[in-house]
C-alpha cells in the first residue's frame, strides 16, 4: 500500500476504517463499532407461514427459485 499524497509506503496497522460525511470529511470507525453493528445471522431457516397459491403474484411463477444451504450448513 502506497500513500500518493506524501509519496511514502503505508503500513498495514496505520490503515483504519472509516466513513466519509462530507467530502474530504471522514469519522473513523473502530473494528468494535463494526462488530457491533453487523447483524446477527441464523443458522436455521424458519418457516413463518404458508399462503394459498391463487394469493401469490403469477409474475413470481414465470422464475425458479431454490433455497440451498452455505458450505457451513
Amino acid at each position: 500500500m502506497y500513500c500518493d499524497t506524501e509519496d511514502k509506503p503505508i503500513n498495514r496497522a496505520d490503515l483504519v476504517k472509516g466513513y466519509e460525511v462530507k467530502k474530504g470529511k471522514y469519522v473513523v470507525v473502530t473494528a468494535a463499532e463494526v462488530k457491533a453493528a453487523t447483524p446477527t445471522t441464523e443458522k436455521v431457516m424458519e418457516i413463518q407461514e404458508f399462503v394459498r397459491g391463487n394469493e401469490i403474484d403469477p409474475i413470481y411463477f414465470e422464475a425458479s427459485y431454490y433455497v440451498a444451504p452455505e458450505a457451513s450448513g
